[in-house]
């Protein structure tokens, strides 16, 4: 909405656009970009752990745990899929979102790993400001392995994690 000055005065003003729509649940989860969804998701998550910090409650990674969980289980209930066990799944088409809030969990960004908690206000300060490239990256971090050849090459993060050979 917006005021213009028309000859007789103030006129308001409506702007609309019209945004396509989908008819199915299949044609709606490929709509969505899922590293998009997780920058936002993942901001929204940070931006409550400030506030708790802020409010001096205890507990906050516990918390985002459960808050995150709970919103994964209602997208799984909503666009999941049954399995022959009976237990829903969570669709194939956001699965890039699931991996990206694995490592915010898991991370430094709010989970449990030691550090002091000026180091992570400054990481959430940080990401929170942030663009989108740049909190992409800070979620999902890119892991390279030295070749023998004395180059590099990007190993994904589940490809080292899972080898016992490695150390990450």
């Amino acid at each position: 909405k917006y005021r213009a000055k028309g000859t007789t005065g103030w006129t308001l003003r409506v702007v609309t656009k019209r945004l396509g729509t989908c008819n199915t649940a299949a044609a709606y989860l490929q709509s969505i970009d899922a590293a998009t969804a997780a920058v936002v998701l993942s901001k929204s998550l940070v931006l409550n752990v400030q506030k708790a910090v802020a409010a001096g409650e205890g507990g906050t990674w516990a918390k985002v745990n459960r808050s995150l969980g709970n919103r994964f289980l209602q997208i799984a209930r909503t666009f999941g899929s049954h399995s022959p066990t009976g237990i829903r799944q969570f669709p194939k088409e956001l699965a890039g979102l699931a991996d990206r809030m694995y490592h915010l969990v898991r991370g430094p960004m709010v989970g449990p790993i030691v550090g002091h908690e000026d180091e992570r206000r400054i990481l959430h300060a940080a990401f929170l400001s942030s663009s989108y490239p740049q909190a992409e990256a800070m979620l999902l971090p890119r892991l390279y392995q030295h070749t023998e050849g004395h180059s590099f090459c990007e190993v994904p993060a589940v490809t080292l994690a899972l080898d016992s050979k490695r150390v990450l």
